[in-house]
């Protein structure tokens, strides 16, 4: 496409340029509005980033900004000619624009920024669909741009800190809970539930239920009526529905497995199928994908069934698109978008993520022990550790286990749930010990 045929509005670009060279102040403004990336003329990009060096560089503000000190600039950085020399700046200072209107010309000019980011957006997608890319990946990607872009057109809106105040529902009453309860009074005590925008992440040694707290979290969630969408990127349909099921009726998850099961258990696993075709809870089985195409999906399901939880089990076993990525940086990258996305949608993620080495071998894990823990714990507002005492030492009561918050932004920075551990259903429940399941 000839460049000269992309949108974009010159003549707002030398206005708002114009303006801040009569009134230097307003500056201020037009910087609350755009960048040089914004601008589509070459010469204006370079006059804008002379005047934001000189508002920046003079310790009395824009009031350094005038006709002399912008070519002085200019001239510095040897772009003087690119610019159209003293005739060009000169020319701006006689346009005499609107000054009451700068940020209609500003408003302006990023629309026509927004229409050319769309276009070459558009170009691309086109090119990736000729060129046998992945269709999924494209899309996630196209979505993840789609987003930038409204992200950015938005960045610099501010509101009155005041504003939150309806945020945060002090009129609800004293039983209305903060957050979706995870199933676990205890550990809903300690984090105040699942929060939207939040993305908590469940670390653990291998066999101590990272994957059932999810479970369990996502079914309190669902009977509750929160509509809760889970990636399964390990587990089977038929592994993710038994756990559910053993967790519902209480029947032990290997009389599931095996089909060995009484009349009696039958007939409360007939009942129990009405309880999960009615829950508001979805699963993605998709062995193979990337952030990109998860979280995709998971824009579709929030504007289709409202999702306010979204679980992921688990992050290592989300695809990078280049095979040659760092690892460190591909976990920094996934757990990034992870809590962009959690604040995007709206909806509390919950991302599984394995322990290093080190961490399978340890007494308790720690925010350390989890792979790349700088990367992942930065993001995370709540950190969770699942420990199961019987896994470790067979002397101990299999009825006992702990979830240590080993993070938490928005309460107690660390401390330990004790609850109860029912091997036999694969579920955490609020009290220490726990009759045996119903046989």
């Amino acid at each position: 496409m000839n460049p000269e045929s992309l949108p974009h509005a010159e003549e707002a670009e030398r206005a708002v340029l114009a303006c801040c060279l009569l009134r230097p102040e307003d500056i201020s403004i037009a910087a609350g509005h755009l960048d040089e990336r914004h601008f589509y003329t070459n010469r204006h990009k370079i006059i804008w980033r002379a005047m934001w060096d000189i508002w920046v560089e003079h310790a009395e503000g824009a009031r350094g900004i005038d006709l002399r000190t912008l070519q002085a600039e200019i001239e510095r950085a040897g772009k003087f000619e690119e610019v159209g020399g003293l005739a060009y700046l000169a020319g701006l200072d006689l346009d005499l624009p609107d000054l009451g209107g700068l940020e209609r010309y500003a408003t302006i000019i990023l629309d026509r920024w927004r229409r050319r980011q769309l276009i070459e957006m558009g170009s691309r997608l086109a090119a990736a669909a000729q060129n046998g890319t992945d269709v999924s990946e494209t899309i996630g990607r196209a979505g993840a741009e789609l987003l930038d872009l409204e992200t950015d057109a938005r960045s610099f809106e501010y509101v009155h800190a005041a504003d939150g105040f309806e945020d945060l529902r002090l009129d609800r009453g004293p039983e209305e809970r903060v957050g979706i309860s995870t199933g676990i009074h205890a550990l809903d005590e300690e984090i105040i539930g699942l929060l939207p925008g939040h993305l908590y992440v469940i670390g653990g040694i291998t066999g101590h239920g990272k994957t059932s707290l999810a479970l369990g979290m996502l079914r309190a969630a669902a009977l509750a009526g929160h509509p809760c969408a889970m990636v399964s990127l390990e587990m089977s349909r038929a592994q993710i529905t038994g756990r559910l099921l053993s967790q519902v009726t209480g029947i032990p998850h290997r009389s599931i497995q095996t089909a060995q099961l009484s009349a009696d258990q039958r007939q409360r696993i007939d009942a129990a199928r009405n309880t999960l075709m009615n829950m508001p809870l979805w699963v993605d089985y998709t062995p193979i994908q990337t952030i990109d195409a998860i979280i995709a999906r998971a824009r579709r399901l929030k504007a289709e069934r409202e999702i306010q939880v979204l679980a992921i089990d688990y992050l290592s076993l989300i695809e990078t698109s280049d095979p040659k990525e760092n690892q460190e940086i591909r976990i920094s990258r996934i757990a990034r978008r992870c809590k962009l996305a959690a604040k995007e949608l709206d909806v509390a993620v919950v991302l599984l993520h394995q322990l290093a080495n080190e961490g399978q071998k340890a007494d308790r894990p720690l925010l350390v022990h989890l792979k790349y823990s700088g990367a992942v714990g930065q993001d995370a507002d709540v950190v969770l550790m699942t420990f199961i005492t019987s896994v470790v030492d067979e002397s101990e009561d299999p009825g006992v286990a702990e979830i240590i918050i080993r993070k938490n932004r928005d309460g107690v920075p660390a401390g330990t749930c004790h609850v109860g551990w029912i091997g036999e259903l694969m579920r955490f429940a609020d009290v220490a010990r726990q009759p045996e399941p119903r046989q």
